[in-house]
């Protein structure tokens, strides 16, 4: 049976659009009389049709697998999402078709519900957060962008994917500067960590450089007071 695409929540939909091609994936299906799980990689997502591509697990290391993983099984994946969200995500859904030719891929259908669970030590408070972003050493103007969550540590950098300008590669030095109520600039420094490439939008792990206290304080105390 066919999930029911149509109630995906916005933030499942988001942790969909997190996912890249390469990514290990947790894949878990039941036989008569067991229960199979195999490790393999996610080859693509096709919004189009509302299925994940998976490559089919390799039989040689965990043995016969086509008794469970076959089309109209019920599945459970598994992924980490860890450099975007500090996500562990897992959903139940259904295997629309195995193929054989010209690859073996297990064609899965989008969820109705996914569940996840932070792997972050520390928790990062969701905000939409304007930014003007500048890259030390780089010259030419800032570019815009939203911090999408924070934490004294560190932050996750959302930046559109039209902004050709703003690619930006890891350990580089960044400075974002957020305009406060009362029209004051502060600055947060850091150094980006991981990125990752969506459709829409870049996003960048970055951590924050030591001296940036006074400024979280700054940008923190307004955000505290609206909640």
């Amino acid at each position: 049976m066919k999930a029911k695409v149509a109630s995906l929540k916005a933030e499942d939909a988001v942790k969909i659009q997190l996912m890249r091609p390469g990514m290990w994936v947790d894949i878990q299906a039941d036989t008569p009389t067991a229960t199979k799980r195999a490790r393999t990689d996610l080859i693509g997502i096709d919004q189009q049709k509302n299925v994940f591509i998976v490559r089919m697990p390799d039989e040689s290391k965990y043995g016969n697998l086509r008794d469970a993983i076959y089309a109209t099984n019920d599945v459970i994946m598994r992924l980490i999402l860890e450099d975007e969200t500090g996500d562990v995500v897992a959903f139940k859904s259904v295997i629309r078709s195995v193929m054989a030719q010209p690859f073996n891929y297990v064609v899965v259908d989008f969820p109705e519900l996914m569940q996840s669970q932070s792997l972050r030590s520390e928790d990062r408070s969701r905000i939409t957060l304007p930014v003007q972003v500048s890259i030390d050493g780089v010259e030419g103007e800032s570019f815009s962008g939203h911090i999408v969550d924070i934490s004294a540590n560190g932050c996750r950098l959302a930046v559109p994917a039209e902004q050709k300008m703003a690619v930006m590669k890891n350990r580089q030095s960044i400075a974002m500067r957020v305009k406060q109520a009362d029209n004051k600039m502060v600055t947060l420094r850091g150094v980006v960590k991981n990125l990752k490439q969506a459709p829409l939008q870049h996003f960048y792990g970055v951590k924050f450089d030591e001296e940036n206290q006074d400024a979280l304080k700054a940008i923190w105390l307004p955000l505290a007071l609206k909640s």
